[in-house]
Parts: structure tokens; C-alpha cells; sequence
């Protein structure tokens, strides 16, 4: 093999299958998870980091005097999707990093294949 050598590694069949079901079965278990299309995510409403602390203190005083809002306001419905964001945030940053190292990983593999296979091409024009 070539001297490059960034990855050494094996997936058998049984681990790729386990690790598909697992995947599979993260996504089963988030059933409210959502697909957005291209246009839906432009003209969305978009939370920038700098209205977090908005968000927070407009929940906290819902909650504190629910009184001045209207009915058709579902609060509770809002309490939730405040929970769920920082729930979900967690989730993102786990799943980002592992996605991130599986990208890396991809990306070395293929760095040494191709070294692997330059090394091989230059054997043969010297072989020749």
C-alpha cells in the first residue's frame, strides 16, 4: 500500500446493515420531523441568534401574565416549540459532529485510495 495511510479501517456488511437500522430508526422515533422545500425555507420566518434572549423573555412573560393574550394564541403550543428548539439544538450538535467525522473519514479514504493508486501507476511506469 501507499505510505499515505490516513484511515485503516473495516465496515463489515453486519455493521453497515446495524448502523442503516439505527439511523432508520432515529428518524422513526422523531416522527414530527419535517421536510422543507427550497422555497418554503426563503420565505420563512427565521430566528437569527440575536433574538434568542427576544424568544425567552416573550415566553417568560406569557407565562407570567397569560392574561393579555388572545385566545386563538396557543401558548402552550409556543412553551413547546421553545422546549423542543433547545431539545433539538442538542440533537443537531451530536448529529453534526458525527456526520462531520464520517465526512472526514470519507474524505481521507479517498485520499488514500487515490495515493494507493498513484503509487500503483508510477510501479508500472517504472516496471515498463
Amino acid at each position: 500500500m501507499s505510505c499515505q495511510n490516513l484511515v485503516s479501517g473495516e465496515l463489515t456488511d453486519e455493521q453497515l446493515r446495524a448502523s442503516l437500522e439505527a439511523v432508520k430508526a432515529l428518524d422513526k422515533s422523531l416522527d414530527f420531523l419535517i421536510s422543507l422545500s427550497p422555497d418554503a425555507r426563503k420565505h420563512m420566518i427565521k430566528l437569527r441568534a440575536d433574538h434568542v434572549d427576544f424568544v425567552h423573555q416573550m415566553k417568560s412573560v406569557c407565562n407570567q401574565q397569560p392574561d393579555f393574550l388572545p385566545r386563538q394564541f396557543e401558548l402552550a403550543e409556543f412553551d413547546l416549540d421553545v422546549a423542543l428548539s433547545s431539545q433539538l439544538e442538542q440533537l443537531e450538535t451530536a448529529i453534526s459532529n458525527f456526520a462531520r467525522r464520517v465526512e472526514d473519514t470519507m474524505m481521507g479514504v479517498r485520499s488514500d485510495m487515490y495515493a494507493g493508486a498513484l503509487e500503483a501507476y508510477n510501479y508500472l511506469r517504472i516496471a515498463k
